[in-house]
């Protein structure tokens, strides 16, 4: 669906609240799988119940903290260091991004944590935080070996399912068990999707709430893939008596199902609802998506040596494998902003301790992050000149509050 989307265009703030959703819910499967698991050594009771719940917040919140810890003591490194400075070393800039992410992955993981939430969350904060403090080239570098990586694995998973259908055994007796867990697949999403909608829409103007249509689209792209594939080929190991050969060759085929009969429809769908973006502004926004403001991150043909970059203010995402636009709001930026001599840059004075105690009090009564964010977290995480290239961006000026 995803794929879809970026090919025909839609909706930037649809493809953001689908993406999102689906990596959320790719976290929250992996920990509550976890979780569930452990009922099979311990009996069901309401004691045994509060203790999964409880097991199951400390799993989710510590690989969280761990990853965003992880991404903003990486930020803090990036800010104080000048790989910029000497092109020689900006290879190992490249390398140190990359591996980082795995120093997350490893402390969750030896904390018994989950060390793929942990590392989803740093990429986020990461993106968010880390990439403008790195320079032009290993901007490039970083996101042409997300890509790729992705991509190839992304390739691999599915290659892979297609060969486990015929390959593997399974059991193809419970049809019944199939047909019951697609009707709990696609019930479970309707009481998430649109209770969380009503809430989120409550907090919202009317201008900004969740329409309808897209509330639809949130519902019918359930599609079911690598995760739940690899859970179940976990479990079909795990558990006895033939119930693990029932939810592999269940998961298989509701992968199946999903992706044809959902996948196959999307095209129509996004047609006949017309959430197509003007194709200009969604060109225009994919691009400013991934790039810093004037270069682009596929755009080899610049010098290394132009180091005045300014960063979208909103710029909280990664690549993605399809080339997605961010997950969130992308704003136009004057061409120019993004090159620059070093003699042109204003002086920078560094905001000390008072200057931040003040930011603080002066957000404390706004809801908004976005607010908090430029006021307090990107002066702390990010550095100097990048800080105040963005406050100085229009699109910083007129970003609006309720994102």
């Amino acid at each position: 669906v995803l794929a879809i989307f970026s090919e025909l265009g839609v909706n930037v703030n649809l493809y953001s609240m689908v993406f999102g959703e689906s990596v959320l819910n790719d976290a929250v499967a992996i920990v509550l799988y976890r979780t569930l698991t452990g009922f099979l050594t311990t009996p069901v009771t309401a004691t045994s119940i509060m203790q999964a719940v409880g097991t199951f917040l400390f799993i989710f919140i510590g690989s969280t903290v761990i990853g965003s810890v992880v991404a903003l003591l990486t930020s803090v490194f990036f800010k104080v260091t000048h790989f910029k400075d000497d092109h020689e070393m900006q290879h190992m800039e490249t390398c140190l991004v990359i591996l980082f992410p795995f120093v997350a992955y490893s402390l969750a993981e030896a904390f018994d944590l989950s060390g793929i939430v942990s590392i989803l969350f740093c990429g986020i904060v990461m993106a968010h935080y880390t990439r403008p403090n790195l320079s032009l080239q290993s901007q490039k570098d970083t996101c042409s070996i997300f890509r790729s990586l992705a991509k190839l694995a992304e390739t691999f998973v599915f290659i892979y399912m297609g060969v486990a259908m015929f390959l593997l055994e399974q059991d193809w007796k419970s049809m019944d068990f199939l047909f019951v867990s697609m009707l709990a697949m696609l019930l479970g999403r309707a009481l998430n999707i649109y209770p969380a909608c009503y809430f989120i829409n409550r907090y919202r103007t009317p201008d900004n709430a969740i329409p309808k249509l897209h509330k639809l689209m949130l519902w019918i792209s359930g599609l079911r893939g690598a995760i739940a594939f690899a859970l179940a080929l976990n479990c079909s190991s795990s558990l006895e008596g033939g119930a693990g050969k029932q939810i592999l060759t269940c998961t298989i085929m509701c992968v199946a199902m999903t992706v044809i009969f959902i996948g196959g429809s999307t095209t129509t769908l996004v047609d006949k609802f017309d959430l197509r973006q003007d194709p200009s502004e969604f060109m225009f926004e994919l691009e400013m998506a991934d790039q810093t403001p004037g270069e682009s991150c596929m755009d080899d043909g610049d010098s290394p040596d132009d180091e005045n970059i300014a960063q979208d203010d909103d710029m909280e995402t990664g690549a993605s494998p399809s080339g997605a636009p961010s997950l969130s709001r992308t704003k136009s930026m004057p061409a120019g902003t993004g090159s620059g001599s070093d003699n042109q840059s204003p002086k920078h004075v560094p905001r000390d301790w008072q200057n931040i105690k003040s930011d603080l009090k002066s957000v404390k009564d706004h809801r908004s992050f976005t607010e908090l964010d430029n006021k307090f977290l990107k002066p702390l995480f990010l550095k100097t000149e990048v800080n105040e290239q963005m406050r100085a961006s229009p699109s910083s000026q007129s970003s609006s509050p309720h994102h």
